[in-house]
């Protein structure tokens, strides 16, 4: 399935479905030296789990659109998205990365055109914001949200998907140049080369920071088993887990179980459980087992190693407002503004918890903030 044109360069989208042609692809792909690439995917949105549906490459002559529902086996390909010397430009990686190595994929030599562009003092603040100031080009980003399994693909979203790829190797190119020219070059690669290692995560059942701080320790307890018990009954529909039944109203069971107990399944409970009188009567049991004689005080806070930082007194906030409006004066005269604010990310909450030492830096902003305190005779 080819669309004409998708722009007005003339550029021609190839829909790969088949094994033979996605065995040309890949022969052809590694003789480039780079190629952009993205992908459309559900990430407990539509669907239970975190699942790649469409997979976008550009070679700088066609757009190429692989189906992964059509090719269950993508490992062919997989051997130049892991290959080192063919460079893979993208548009914020992460999501993308750890999708790719859900599928067996561990990609290297990455160029994340977010990270350059930031480190290039461009303000842009998504892909169609740096289309927009770049090329001057409206971008349509009515499909970002579309369904992507079904198929065929509609012209639409086929113009969306590759118009998410086309701009990828234009866009290297002028970060390329720019980076040399305002020194950062080194930076976007230290970061790049740490992109590697993100890590791919799926969903994990787990309690809101304010759920943990609203309910005693049984309480939370008990949530974490309503949670689960609808994760497993989410997973078995292939829904989200939100949509078998909200977060709030296993709060409410929680809080006061009679309101269920004396009004089951009465509102807010997707069809399927309603029509499932086995997973009815394990979320029913679940309910009636909990002790409502147990008062719900909230648990108290336990911070770890309070023990080893007792030593540790931090400063107070205006202290550390101070001393980064400083550091950050001199870096944006150095960089720019948006630049600074990439270099620093992070370091003035981290300053008011744990001792500069212990925060986590790259290199390059080790290096950068140390030679700053220096200028200014300042110790974090």
């Amino acid at each position: 399935m080819n669309v004409e044109i998708i722009d007005k360069n003339g550029i021609n989208i190839k829909f790969i479905n088949t094994e033979a042609e996605l065995v040309k692809l890949t022969d052809k792909l590694k003789k480039k030296t780079a190629f952009g690439f993205d992908t459309e995917f559900d990430r407990f949105c539509r669907e239970y789990g975190f699942k790649l549906f469409l997979l976008q490459i550009f070679d700088g002559e066609t757009c190429y659109l692989i189906d992964p529902l059509a090719l269950k086996d993508l490992s062919s390909l997989w051997i130049v998205f892991e290959d080192p010397s063919i460079c893979k430009v993208v548009y914020s990686s992460s999501e993308d990365i750890q999708l790719l190595k859900l599928n067996g994929c561990h990609i290297k030599n990455i160029y994340d055109l977010q990270i350059a562009a930031k480190l290039c003092n461009n303000n842009a603040n998504s892909f169609s914001d740096l289309i927009k100031v770049m090329f001057n080009v409206e971008v349509d980003k009515s499909m970002q949200r579309s369904n992507w399994r079904p198929r065929p693909l509609s012209k639409a979203q086929q113009i969306y998907a590759s118009n998410d790829v086309i701009w990828l190797l234009k866009l290297k190119a002028i970060f390329n140049k720019k980076a040399e020219e305002k020194g950062v070059a080194s930076m976007i690669e230290e970061e790049n080369i740490l992109c590697e290692d993100v890590v791919a995560t799926m969903y994990t059942v787990k309690l809101s920071a304010k759920q943990k701080a609203t309910n005693s320790n049984y309480h939370q307890s008990e949530l974490l088993k309503l949670f689960h018990l609808r994760n497993k009954i989410a997973e078995q529909y292939n829904l989200p887990p939100f949509q078998v039944v909200a977060d709030g109203i296993l709060e409410e069971i929680i809080e006061n179980k009679n309101i269920f107990l004396n009004h089951p399944f009465k509102k807010g409970y997707c069809g399927k459980l309603l029509n499932d009188d086995t997973n009815k009567q394990l979320f029913y049991d679940a309910v009636f087992s909990i002790d409502e004689n147990i008062e719900n005080f909230p648990a108290k806070k336990i911070y770890e190693n309070n023990v080893e930082r007792n030593y540790y007194k931090a400063p107070s906030k205006e202290t550390v407002e101070n001393n980064c409006k400083k550091i950050s004066d001199i870096i944006v005269k150095d960089y720019g503004e948006t630049t600074a604010e990439f270099i620093l990310r992070g370091l003035k909450k981290s300053l008011l918890t744990m001792p500069y030492t212990e925060i986590k830096l790259r290199n390059y902003q080790q290096q950068i903030i140390t030679e700053t305190c220096n200028k200014l005779n300042l110790e974090l």
